[in-house]
């Protein structure tokens, strides 16, 4: 892998625990990560009878898969009888070089039953080999290990060293824990480095593949699967089609530090807004050069409307957005009465204090079409659809996780995909989304045009 890589691990301090990641396909990633559990060994204050001892799991999800692929690559660089001994019956490596002395233990775990495996062992390290196979159950088991072997009686007083995780993989698919991980939460100390694509003229390792090996690879294979083993780029979900797969670019649309609202009499605040059980409201505005910036999100799961709007939205406003004029766009189907009350959704936000007209459309073709005609254009360079990033709220995170592969078409039996996007957690803020484009999308034409009631938090009964 680039040198970048040990840059920055060697800055990393003592004493912390980290896990890293790395994906491709067939780029020397195993290898590197052999290295560098040997270099961690190498790294390992002395003990008080002068060697730098530790002990590692090497963990891979079965045993004909340990023995075949990551051990293979274990000896490759550390030879049995070269660089120490191997012990069959244990599976375990004594790694003797200089003064290093290493126990590398090699695991099958593949269930989290297996996680009891790990609870008795005092480890250094973890090398989790092909990650996108292992139950983030055994994750958690093994850090839970770590930073317990040389212990303090072994060391010179004072002493610490580095303990933590290593991991490599092939790109896992959006909907995978590893992908939510190091892409969504990005929790401290969780690194991930991603490898140039086998096509890319900064691609690595192909010194050491034939000359047509990943041109062979592509012939007759999906273009999924290309992306994934080829490309490096993760895979889209199992059990369906991604909405948004072709429009929606995550470095692109999603900016890194949270957008600003324009405090302006002609720049609204829009609110598009889906009802039921699950309300949710997404808001945005456009900016000055004709964009449409997606400023935050929330929904609330089994709630009424009055309760959601009184006890979630309008704090939400309040705090973020305390001068803005509010416009909602709503789902049509908000102006049904309900069975049990003459009152319907329209009539509620207008008690609530709040300007609100339906969507032009319910059509779910239309309201995704227009998602997709901001997503698909720019503005000066930049994206015409840009969204804060997951870190304003978790309104906004799990907005992004819909648009990266969450809110999807279903597969059916027969291998083909479902017409409609399916109902699910990821739908509603989805569709309260689809709302704001088509409101936006008519400024100045007949939504906007429509006789309403422009508010300010400060004018609104009851907001204070």
């Amino acid at each position: 892998m680039q040198e970048t890589y040990y840059d920055i691990q060697v800055a990393e301090t003592h004493n912390y625990v980290t896990v890293d990641g790395a994906i491709h396909h067939n780029s020397g990633k195993s290898t590197v990560c052999v290295t560098e559990v040997f270099r961690r060994c190498a790294e390992i204050p002395k003990c008080k009878d002068g060697y730098r001892r530790s002990r590692w799991a090497i963990v891979r999800n079965t045993l004909p898969q340990l023995k075949s692929t990551t051990l293979k690559t274990w000896n490759q660089w550390f030879p049995p009888g070269v660089a120490g001994i191997w012990r069959e019956s244990e599976k375990t490596f004594l790694l003797q070089v200089g003064d290093i002395k290493a126990e590398i233990l090699f695991l099958p775990l593949d269930t989290p039953d297996d996680a009891q495996r790990l609870l008795s062992l005092e480890l250094t390290g973890v090398f989790f080999n092909e990650t996108r196979e292992v139950h983030p159950d055994l994750i958690i088991a093994a850090r839970s290990r770590l930073g317990r072997y040389p212990s303090k009686a072994m060391l010179p007083k004072n002493v610490t060293y580095w303990h933590g995780m290593i991991m490599d993989t092939n790109p896992p698919s959006k909907d995978s824990w590893l992908f939510e991980q190091f892409e969504v939460n990005k929790p401290e100390g969780w690194v991930i480095f991603k490898q140039p694509g086998g096509m890319d003229p900064k691609a690595e390792n192909r010194e050491n593949l034939p000359p047509t090996y990943y041109e062979d690879m592509m012939n007759g294979a999906t273009e999924d699967w290309i992306d994934v083993h080829v490309h490096g780029k993760y895979g889209r979900s199992l059990d369906g089609r991604a909405v948004y797969e072709k429009s929606f670019k995550r470095d692109f649309h999603v900016v890194e530090t949270p957008l600003r609202a324009i405090n302006s009499m002609n720049h609204n605040i829009l609110i598009g807004m889906d009802f039921g059980r699950t309300p949710a409201s997404v808001i945005g505005q456009r900016d000055v050069l004709g964009g449409l910036n997606v400023l935050d999100s929330l929904y609330v799961e089994n709630v009424g409307l009055k309760k959601f709007l009184r006890e979630h939205l309008k704090p939400l406003l309040t705090e973020k957005f305390p001068y803005g004029r509010y416009l909602v766009i709503g789902d049509p189907a908000g102006w049904a009465k309900s069975q049990l009350s003459e009152e319907n959704a329209f009539d509620i936000l207008k008690a609530e204090g709040f300007a609100a007209v339906p969507a032009p459309t319910n059509d779910p073709d239309k309201r995704i079409a227009a998602v997709e005609g901001f997503l698909s254009q720019q503005v000066n360079g930049r994206a015409a659809l840009r969204f804060s990033p997951e870190s304003t709220s978790e309104g906004m995170k799990h907005l992004i996780m819909g648009l990266d592969g969450g809110y999807k078409y279903k597969r059916k039996k027969d291998g083909s995909y479902e017409t409609s996007p399916a109902k699910d957690q990821y739908s509603h803020d989805n569709d309260g989304l689809q709302y704001l484009c088509l409101g936006a999308n008519l400024s100045g034409g007949a939504l906007m045009g429509q006789k309403r009631r422009e508010v300010t938090l400060a004018s609104a009964a009851g907001w204070t």
